[in-house]
């Protein structure tokens, strides 16, 4: 457990937190520090802004990351969420457009929360120091000094990286970050993006994508507490079910995003997506490939895009959330360190909080590794893999025409709970036939909820073929 003398409420490790500045836009928590001048109360006599505060506060940090300051590797690989809106061609996107956006969001970067921690310095990075709203001179607010290390691969040094001071050697780099403003529980996230280029349509996303997420990923695994990845929508779930099979052991939190609406806009989802995000990879161990939505952490190979109109655009049918971001959001109340606070002073919570109402980490859902091993990343795909939906109708020579080498898998969409038609044998042959020469054939349902079984005879035909039953594995991830 941290030392509860390191909290920043506790009386040992009191200190104010000064509000943002006038001109800054206001951060997702502003605290004042109110002081009192009556005696200390006793422990049973907390002064609390409100029970969400006191829960917040008194939160088991068994599962937290343990410094006060967390370093995060954001992955900008493209999609809706950093697009600017052009007069001629709408919405496209731009080389350090998002960067410098989230430089200048107060929410995402709190310039002066540096000073509080003996970072490295290094020369002034300009595409990090956007126009300061409002300021007359030109002047521009001062942009966190910190530098995160990276280790470039050969497909980041095509790129457009923008980094400092000199090579470290073994291809590491100094590339500026962004700091953002004191969480409630007294931590801060210090993060660096590293924009893909050329940025890519989620729709144009490959295996050989994959592979380079999962490779820059495992090249900067010790330099960083935990990753996110910004990803389009359309194709985020079948990256995300693709990486939780390649990123083996996996010890830290890795967490894929993206919006509906770019961040520019005026309402979007984009803010509260990155923002829960990176609050949750800063904070807690999750160890697990996730997908954050609209306020919901989920596994990420049980998800699946359900709208693309909503704002809810994913969902987990078979899984319930293993985070609901909430006001409440951590997990179990230790007295020990509820018992430290400080009760002199009184927090007053900024409503604009990402969390909005009360939840919990479903600690008991995450899986963690069984075993002492180091993280790797796994770089072999197989892409002779096909997806088959069946439909009334379909044509034994539409089913052989799948089957046909090169094709060693095939994921067969069934009706119901795996069922399909008993009555036609020359399907039910063909299926057999294939299977007896090595294709490996999942039996997945059409059903967004429920899994395959074999209770029923038009189930039990294809279990007798040899086909696979996917139980209530997703399509997205029956591919992989």
């Amino acid at each position: 457990m941290a030392d509860p003398q390191r909290h920043p409420f506790s009386p040992h490790g009191l200190k104010d937190v000064p509000s943002p500045s006038i001109n800054r836009p206001p951060t997702s928590f502003q605290y004042t520090s109110i002081r009192t001048d009556s005696p200390i109360p006793p422990d049973s006599e907390q002064i609390y802004a409100s029970s969400a505060v006191r829960f917040q506060l008194s939160a088991d940090r068994d599962d937290m990351l343990a410094p006060d300051i967390s370093c995060v590797l954001v992955i900008y690989t493209g999609g809706t969420i950093g697009m600017k809106n052009t007069r001629q061609h709408g919405y496209v996107p731009v080389h350090n457009y998002l960067a410098k956006t989230l430089a200048n969001m107060g929410r995402f970067h709190d310039p002066e929360g540096i000073s509080d921690y003996n970072a490295p310095t290094s020369t002034k990075e300009p595409e990090l120091r956007p126009p300061y709203p409002g300021a007359d001179d030109g002047h521009v607010p001062p942009v966190d000094p910190s530098v995160n290390k990276v280790r470039l691969t050969e497909n980041m040094k095509k790129g457009k990286w923008q980094t400092i001071g000199k090579d470290e050697g073994d291809n590491i780099k100094q590339v500026p970050s962004l700091i953002t403003p004191m969480s409630m529980y007294g931590k801060r996230i210090r993060y660096s993006i590293l924009e893909y280029d050329p940025l890519l349509d989620s729709c144009n996303m490959t295996m050989s994508d994959w592979i380079r997420i999962a490779t820059d990923i495992e090249a900067n695994y010790q330099f960083y507490d935990a990753f996110i990845i910004l990803h389009g929508t359309d194709t985020m779930a079948y990256t995300a079910s693709a990486l939780s099979f390649m990123l083996e052991e996996l010890g830290k939190t890795v967490i894929i995003t993206g919006s509906q609406v770019p961040i520019t806009e005026i309402r979007n989802d984009a803010v509260e997506n990155l923002l829960g995000a990176l609050i949750i990879a800063g904070h807690f161990v999750i160890p697990e490939v996730c997908l954050y939505f609209s306020q919901r952490l989920f596994r990420g190979n049980r998800t699946s895009k359900i709208s693309a109109v909503d704002f809810e655009a994913f969902d987990s049918p078979n899984l319930r959330p293993l985070v609901t971001a909430g006001i409440n959001i951590g997990g179990r109340v230790a007295s020990r360190l509820r018992s430290n606070l400080c009760s002199k002073t009184t927090l007053i919570l900024s409503p604009s909080s990402p969390f909005s109402s009360s939840s919990d980490v479903a600690w008991s859902e995450i899986v963690r590794p069984t075993a002492i091993a180091k993280f790797r990343a796994h770089k072999q795909m197989n892409p002779n893999v096909a997806t088959l939906r069946l439909f009334p109708g379909i044509l034994e020579s539409t089913i052989r025409a799948f089957l046909a080498p090169p094709i060693q898998g095939i994921v067969l969409e069934t009706y119901g709970a795996g069922n399909a038609p008993s009555a036609r044998l020359d399907l039910i042959a063909a299926l057999e036939e294939a299977s007896a020469r090595g294709v490996i054939i999942v039996n997945c349902t059409q059903c967004k909820k429920g899994l395959v079984t074999d209770s029923y005879a038009t189930g039990k035909v294809l279990h007798n073929a040899g086909i696979i039953p996917g139980a209530d594995m997703t399509p997205e991830v029956c591919v992989w």
